[in-house]
């Protein structure tokens, strides 16, 4: 047996349905809406997805700067610094 939802079953009830019509349409209903949690779900995953993957990214960035200056005051010439990336303004 489908999933139905039962205030939608005993509203159509109530306003009249068949039997019939009113369990198909409450169990259409249902499917709708666990399909549509579902969709939320996967959204909501995509877009941790998606901030993470751009935390990273400003991560790697800031470390790839942070060596270039290492690098650059070791050699003692600071020919390439993070604004000249435009990465990070120090």
């Amino acid at each position: 047996m489908a999933i139905m939802l039962s205030e939608v079953y005993d509203a159509l009830m109530e306003a009249g349905a068949s039997e019939g019509k009113a369990r198909a349409v409450a169990e259409q209903v249902a499917s709708h809406n666990s399909r549509l949690l579902r969709l939320e779900v996967m959204t909501a995953l995509i877009l941790t997805l998606v901030v993470a993957i751009f935390v990273m990214v400003i991560n790697l960035s800031i470390k790839a700067c942070l060596i270039e200056v290492r690098i650059s005051n070791r050699l003692g010439s600071p020919v390439y610094t993070c604004e000249t990336w435009g990465v990070l303004r120090i």
